[in-house]
């Protein structure tokens, strides 16, 4: 009788552990679909986000010494020999649409780092990212002085100042 009634428990404490786990799961995928169509909101419409920020297609041309940068140079990656013109805003890389270049590249977080100019000087930072940023082969701990000619790496996007 006692092992009758132990193994009817340990039965209805396995179903409830199996709905807890289907519950769980529902909970993430909602909160995980509700986040995407935020963002998708919050995207612009393809020919507004084309007018905007875009890398546009060319050549890095050699840089002449001397100069701040004028470019951020995509040199692999999905978005390899494209450049971004730098107007001394700050450029947010990452896979959201929000960003101000978004990177198709799977390794690469939703906001994964950020470029930004203060003091005559550009600097990276990264955001907290699950697979990290790269300046040459040390990854970002803090923000860090960026200068033409060093590599940022994104996962497999590679990218440099240049002028």
């Amino acid at each position: 009788m006692a092992v009758g009634l132990l193994y009817t428990i340990l039965r209805f404490g396995f179903v409830a552990l199996l709905w807890l786990l289907v519950i769980g799961l529902a909970v993430v995928l909602r909160r995980d679909i509700s986040l995407a169509a935020t963002a998708s909101a919050k995207t612009p419409t393809s020919r507004s986000r084309k007018a905007s920020r875009q890398p546009e297609k060319s050549k890095p041309r050699k840089s002449k010494r001397g100069g701040r940068p004028r470019y951020l140079a995509f040199t692999g990656g999905a978005l390899a020999g494209n450049r971004l013109k730098l107007d001394g805003q700050p450029i947010l890389l990452g896979r959201s649409g929000d960003c101000t270049v978004p990177l198709q590249d799977s390794y690469a977080s939703n906001r994964h780092a950020r470029i930004y100019y203060r003091d005559g000087q550009w600097f990276i930072e990264d955001l907290n990212s699950t697979n990290g940023t790269y300046l040459g082969n040390n990854r970002l701990t803090s923000a860090q002085l960026l200068e033409p000619g060093m590599v940022v790496r994104i996962g497999q996007t590679t990218m440099e100042l240049t002028r």
